[in-house]
C-alpha cells in the first residue's frame, strides 16, 4: 500500500520543495574598528554561507511518509528518517552542506504507519496518570488541541500538539502561555502506561527536566495502542482458502466474537459480539461488502466495507496471517468517515470458539516468569478473598473471588527484567491494573490499581503465585 507522490524536479517544485538560501548581512571587514592588538583571522574572512532544502506536506493519521531523491528517476535514495502522519502539515529542512541531499528529482513516498505498537494516535479523550511528586500528576487531553493539568484546588488549560514519533513513543508539545510552555516524550512498554520525560521552559530557556511513569486512567477505543499479537496452534498447512464464499468467520478480540458470513463473492452479513462497537441496523445483523486476495503460501487480505454509516462510513482492512487453513492471527485498520480509527490484532477463524493456544507452559509451577499466561491460573493476594485470575486463551480469561465468577478480557506485556504489566478488563470503565516483579518463577510481589467508572477507586499492594490451572 505504498503511495508514491514525484518524481518532482526540484528547479520546479513550488509546495512541496523549496530550496531557500540563507542569507547572512555582514559590514565588510574594511569597515571594522579594531584595537592594534586585536586580528580578523589575518585578514581572512572565515563567514561560510550554505544553500538548504526546506519540503513542507500535508499528513494524514496513520500513514508514513519519507523523503526520497536520485541523480535520474531510478536509484530512489532515503533522505532523513521516516515521519509518521499527525494530520497537519510537516516541516523539514535538510542541509546541502555535504552534497547528501542533492538530487535532480525528488519525491514523497507514502506508506501505512505502524499497526504493531503501543504508541497511540491520538490523545484525545486520554486521561492520565503522571507518577511523580507535582500536585498536577493528572493530565486530561480533552480533544485534539487542548487539555489540563489537574489540581486539587483548579485546573491549569494548556493547548497542545502531539506526534506519534515510532511504533512505540510519542510526543506533546504543550503551551500554558506565550512565556511557559513544555514538551513530554512518552515511552509506551504496554498498552497505556510507560515513562516519560519532560522538560519545562520558560521565557524560552529550559528551566526543569524530569522524568516518571504513567499509566491510563481513561481513554477512548482509538487511542490505546495496539497489542500483542496472540499465538495460536496449528493443527493444518497454513494455506488461506483460495475463496471465502459461502464461509462463516469469526473475529476474536476479546471473549464474544464477530460473526462473518460470506454470503456470495462480493457480499456478506456481518453480526457484531455483545463487546463489539458496531451499531446494527436490522435484527439480522449488517450488510458489507468485501474484497478478498491471497498473498503467498500463509497470508492473505481482506477489506470489509460497512454502509450503513453513510457516505464514507467505516472500513475494515485486514492483514491475514495464517497458522493453518482454519485460523489466522489479523492485524486489523478500521477507517471510519474516511480516517483512521483504530487498530487492533486478533484472531480470525471459522471456528465459534477461539482456537488452542500455544503456551509454551509445560511444569505445573514454572521455573522462570511466564512471557505468556495463557494456561495459568494467578492469585492475586492483596485483600482477605485473593482474586484467581484464571488466563484461557489469548485475549480473555475468568475471574474467581467472593463474587460471581467474571470474564475478562487482557493485556499481559513484559515492562522490564523479571516485571510484567497486566491490564484485566471487565467492562467499559471497570478494570484493574497489575503490576508484577517476579523473585521466583512463580512468585513475587505486586502493585494493583483498581478502577470503577474510569476513575481509581484504590491502591493495593501485596504477593501473587502462578500455578497451571487446575493444580
Amino acid at each position: 500500500m505504498l503511495n508514491e507522490r514525484g518524481p518532482i524536479r526540484a528547479s520546479t517544485t513550488r509546495n512541496l520543495i523549496m530550496t531557500k538560501l540563507f542569507v547572512a548581512t555582514l559590514a565588510a571587514a574594511s569597515l571594522l574598528t579594531l584595537k592594534p592588538s586585536s586580528t580578523l583571522a589575518d585578514g581572512t574572512n572565515n563567514l561560510r554561507i550554505y544553500t538548504a532544502m526546506e519540503v513542507e506536506y500535508p499528513t494524514e493519521i496513520g500513514k508514513s511518509y519519507i523523503l526520497q531523491g536520485a541523480v535520474g528517476l531510478t536509484n530512489w535514495v532515503d533522505i532523513g528518517k521516516p515521519v509518521l502522519g499527525n494530520g497537519q502539515t510537516v516541516d523539514r529542512v535538510f542541509s546541502t552542506k555535504d552534497g547528501s541531499v542533492d538530487f535532480a528529482s525528488y519525491r514523497l513516498l507514502i506508506a501505512p504507519g505502524p499497526t504493531n505498537g503501543f504508541a497511540p494516535w491520538l490523545l484525545d479523550g486520554i486521561q492520565l496518570q503522571m507518577d511523580d511528586s507535582t500536585s498536577s500528576s493528572v493530565v486530561h487531553f480533552l480533544t485534539s488541541t487542548n487539555g489540563q493539568d489537574v489540581y486539587l484546588s483548579g485546573n491549569d488549560d494548556f493547548s497542545f500538539h502531539y506526534s506519534r514519533t515510532t511504533a512505540h513513543e510519542g510526543q506533546v508539545e504543550r503551551s500554558y502561555s506565550p512565556a511557559r510552555r513544555d514538551t513530554v516524550s512518552y515511552n509506551f512498554t504496554a498498552a497505556g502506561s510507560g515513562s516519560w520525560v519532560r522538560e519545562e521552559f520558560e521565557q524560552n530557556v529550559l528551566k526543569n527536566r524530569k522524568i516518571g511513569s504513567f499509566h491510563y486512567l481513561s481513554y477512548d477505543t482509538n487511542n490505546v495502542g495496539t497489542n500483542l499479537l496472540p499465538v495460536i496452534t496449528a493443527t493444518l498447512p497454513p494455506a488461506p482458502p483460495n475463496s471465502l464464499t459461502g464461509l462463516v468467520c469469526y473475529t476474536f478480540t476479546g471473549p464474544s466474537p464477530d460473526k462473518y458470513q460470506f454470503d456470495v463473492g462480493t457480499s456478506g452479513v456481518a453480526t457484531p459480539g455483545s463487546s463489539s462497537g458496531e451499531v446494527e441496523t436490522t435484527s439480522t445483523g449488517n450488510i458489507f461488502t468485501y474484497s478478498y486476495s491471497v498473498i503467498s503460501s500463509n497470508t492473505a487480505s481482506l477489506t470489509i466495507n460497512f454502509g450503513y454509516y453513510g457516505i464514507g462510513g467505516d472500513k475494515q482492512e485486514y492483514d491475514l496471517t495464517f497458522n493453518d487453513g482454519s485460523n489466522a492471527l489479523f492485524t486489523r485498520r478500521i477507517y471510519r468517515l474516511g480516517s483512521l480509527f483504530t487498530t487492533d490484532n486478533g484472531v480470525f477463524t471459522q471456528n465459534a470458539v477461539l482456537p488452542s493456544t500455544s503456551t509454551g507452559n509445560t511444569n505445573s509451577v514454572p521455573t522462570v516468569a511466564p512471557t505468556n499466561p495463557v494456561g495459568f491460573t494467578y492469585t492475586m493476594n492483596y485483600s482477605s478473598t485473593p482474586p484467581r485470575l484464571v488466563f484461557k486463551n489469548s485475549v480473555g480469561g475468568i475471574q474467581f473471588d467472593d463474587s460471581a465468577p467474571s470474564d475478562f478480557t487482557y493485556t499481559y506485556a513484559a515492562a522490564g527484567t523479571d516485571t510484567f504489566h497486566i491490564v484485566v478488563t471487565f467492562k467499559p470503565g471497570k478494570w484493574d491494573e497489575y503490576d508484577l516483579t517476579f523473585t521466583t518463577g512463580a512468585t513475587g510481589s505486586i502493585v494493583v490499581r483498581r478502577y470503577e467508572k474510569s476513575a481509581l477507586k484504590r491502591t493495593d499492594a501485596g504477593s501473587f503465585s502462578v500455578a497451571a490451572t487446575g493444580n
